[in-house]
């Protein structure tokens, strides 16, 4: 399923004063000059939540930036683009020098996204002179979405891709790697990035999608490492999904070019940003409100939360501007699992900081919420979505064991001595399973080929933990492992 929107200027964490030269965005000014006159013409797309709305309109204007003045009585000679292709062409009147187009003229062009190029062709008359076939080309961006059903550990999940630079080639989601991958067309030619603004891309997933759940994340595009301000988090946006964005600005994008010439003369045609789960916390994790009128910056002491253990909250009420504290700052903080308030406190932040105590039950474990609302009375909050785990996990197998594996799955070591090594490992608490119940006795100490093909394909990453434990649980139940009361 395909949707489009509009974006004019990027959302997230970027402020474009005035108006914006370069494709990436809804909107691109170009300049000429005839007579001495330094005519601008504009093209912008309009209105801001495009996808939306009922009435999508082209605005086209002229200014001339000599003498200070609107172009009047104009001639608009209107060509559109989208990969080579013509769309639309026509010519128009605009006796104010203000066009507007609306889907009466331009059907259903801007039903996908992408970059679109207009070529423009500007004649007009007013009291300052004669203009005479000036031409002018622009390239504007409509944001595309797509939506991607993909195979993970435990169900089916949907994940949602937007492009707010050019159309979305693919998408991929690889489970036993928990790495998520959105490819977009790109060109690295010196004059394109010149173009360029900003690239900005987003995958949002469910909050409950555990297996991706991470503090935080590493963005690579093809292979190269992205900087850590061109990856950000959103858990405010959609109560219960989380957005992670890509923002590439055009000195990451030079960057990226200069990287990849050293790897390969011959560049690539496409961006392909990938996702991968960081899973050390790195305090203070930061987030904005929807308006991006606060930040919050949050920490926690333990910084491994375990339920039974006090834990201390810790946070800064930030002004986005210049990072300085928000004084005097009225707030309230909520912890929230399942959708239900498990703790709720309100006061102030005097000097801008502020901490609240909790201690986790037993029963207040996985996906945890914590909400900050009304800050400084104005009605804004935000949030971060974090994963609270069991005191004893219910699997855990050491990553060398993979090494044994393999060497068992291409006969380099006996089957006796792969099992017995599984049974000392599980006996003394190193490699840990859920509990399994011996349910029949084994003389033959047969083990299945599947048991063994799955070995192989576990050590080369082609299927999950939970797909090699359930290999080992039936070793047990078949008595083919004996695990030991203790």
């Amino acid at each position: 399923m395909k949707t489009v929107s509009l974006i004019i200027l990027s959302l997230v964490s970027i402020a474009l004063v005035g108006t914006a030269y370069g494709h990436g965005i809804g909107t691109e000014s170009s300049t000429s000059i005839s007579d001495e006159r330094e005519i601008k013409l504009t093209v912008e797309l309009l209105p801001f939540d495009f996808y939306k709305s009922d009435q999508k309109l082209v605005k086209i204007y002229a200014y001339d930036q000599t003498n200070r003045e609107a172009v009047t009585n104009t001639n608009f000679t209107v060509e559109i683009f989208d990969d080579g292709d013509i769309l639309l062409s026509d010519a128009f009147y605009a006796e104010d020098g203000i066009l507007i187009i609306g889907e009466d003229t331009t059907g259903p062009i801007f039903d996908d996204g992408g970059i679109f190029t207009f070529k423009i062709t500007l004649n007009a008359e007013d009291e300052f002179g004669t203009i005479n076939d000036m031409e002018f080309e622009a390239q504007v961006s409509v944001t595309e979405v797509t939506y991607h059903t993909q195979k993970t550990q435990n169900a089916p999940t949907e994940f949602r891709v937007k492009s707010y630079y050019d159309n979305i080639a693919g998408f991929e989601y690889i489970t036993n790697q928990a790495i998520a991958t959105v490819t977009i067309p790109f060109d690295f030619a010196e004059k394109n990035i010149s173009h360029t603004n900003v690239v900005h891309a987003e995958i949002m997933f469910p909050k409950n999608f555990i297996e991706f759940l991470a503090p935080h994340y590493f963005g690579t595009a093809n292979g190269i490492d992205l900087f850590k301000a061109s990856v950000f988090v959103d858990d405010y946006s959609e109560e219960d999904n989380r957005i992670v964005h890509f923002i590439l600005l055009k000195d990451h994008l030079w960057y990226l070019k200069t990287q990849l010439k050293k790897i390969n003369s011959e560049l690539p045609e496409d961006l392909e940003l990938s996702l991968t789960r960081g899973e050390e916390l790195q305090f203070p994790l930061k987030t904005l409100t929807l308006s991006e009128e606060f930040r919050v910056d949050l920490s926690w002491d333990p910084k491994e939360i375990t339920p039974n253990t006090p834990v201390k909250f810790i946070y800064t009420f930030r002004n986005p501007a210049d990072e300085g504290p928000i004084r005097d700052s009225d707030y309230t903080f909520t912890l929230l699992q399942n959708g239900q308030e498990i703790f709720s406190r309100s006061s102030n932040a005097k000097i801008g900081a502020d901490y609240s105590e909790y201690t986790f039950s037993e029963e207040q474990t996985g996906l945890t919420v914590a909400r900050f609302s009304n800050i400084s009375g104005s009605g804004q909050e935000t949030e971060f979505a974090f994963v609270i785990g069991d005191k004893k996990p219910l699997s855990s197998i050491p990553a060398w064991i993979k090494n044994n594996a393999g060497w068992w799955a291409t006969d380099q070591i006996a089957d006796s001595a792969f099992l017995q090594g599984i049974q000392f490992l599980i006996n003394n608490g190193i490699m840990i399973i859920p509990e399994t119940e011996t349910t029949e006795s084994s003389d033959s100490k047969e083990i299945p080929a599947w048991i063994k093909n799955n070995a192989g394909w576990w050590a080369d990453g082609q299927i999950d933990d939970d797909t090699f434990i359930q290999g080992i649980q039936f070793l047990i139940k078949a008595g083919i492992i004996v695990v030991s009361d203790n």
